[in-house]
């Protein structure tokens, strides 16, 4: 199966018609590679490895699933550690659900059962965020397959966003359908040791190439969209340029260095 998802992405990519390759009559060249690639990163990307027959249910670990929802847990925990100070307790509330590991499949991928008491609706390449008893807070996550087991439970494959991250709320530029207003976003930082860069993780369709936009965590800051990296069910994660200083009123713009 892989090597032919493999050899039919290829000629996909060389512009051949997909139904020179028996892929149908209705189906369009960028919709079609969209869809393969996506069934292979499921199917055979790495972590999707069996899960064992015997699943022994293992860490116990609480999980949120879907974007606006970890936005909201990551204030919750935000809010409580102002409130409180270090040793505030987890802000566990109807946001999340009670999860188990039930294998490693490979560095960054862990396989989870989710009881059929959990009724947030999850799907295919949603973002998930999941704390660990050892961790100290939440690790942002993708689903990567599912499968529902003869117990009623429902196995999931998540693949681990490297980073601690740091709720981080965007405004952008105002548009002339009305005024610019802060959107949730998460930020990610750079993990030099697996050559990842840092990024924002924000809802879908705020991206665009070149884009600004101002952190407004704290001191507000701004910084630039460079590329997508990342586009899923309900995120899209954008790597970002370094914050740089927005110019104060009255200011202008920042001076470029000469580089004599």
């Amino acid at each position: 199966l892989c090597q032919t998802l493999r050899r039919v992405l290829t000629l996909l990519r060389q512009w051949h018609a997909p139904r020179d390759l028996g892929l149908g009559d209705d189906v369009r060249q960028s919709g079609c590679e969209r869809l393969l690639t996506l069934l292979y990163i499921q199917w055979c990307g790495s972590g999707v490895s069996p899960l064992p027959a015997q699943r022994d249910h293992g860490e116990e670990i609480r999980a949120c699933v879907g974007f606006d929802d970890i936005a909201r847990q990551l204030a919750l925990e935000a809010e409580a550690f102002r409130a409180s100070g270090a040793a505030a307790p987890p802000a566990y509330g109807p946001l999340t659900e009670h999860w188990n590991v039930v294998s490693i499949n490979a560095p960054g991928f862990l396989g989870v059962a989710r009881g059929p008491e959990c009724e947030t609706r999850i799907r295919h390449h949603q973002l998930v965020a999941i704390k660990r008893r050892s961790a100290s807070g939440f690790q942002l996550a993708v689903v990567q397959w599912l499968r529902r087991e003869e117990d009623g439970q429902l196995s999931v494959g998540l693949r681990l966003l490297p980073g601690l991250p740091h709720l981080s709320p965007v405004r952008a530029a105002a548009t002339a359908e009305g005024e610019a207003g802060d959107i949730p976003g998460v930020r990610l930082p750079a993990a030099p040791e697996m050559r990842t860069p840092a990024t924002l993780v924000l809802p879908p369709g705020v991206f665009s190439p070149g884009k600004t936009v101002a952190l407004t965590a704290g001191t507000t800051r701004s910084a630039r969209l460079i590329r997508l990296a990342e586009r899923g069910a309900d995120f899209e994660r954008a790597v970002a340029a370094q914050s740089i200083r927005p110019p104060t009123p009255g200011e202008g713009p920042i001076p470029r260095r000469c580089r004599c």
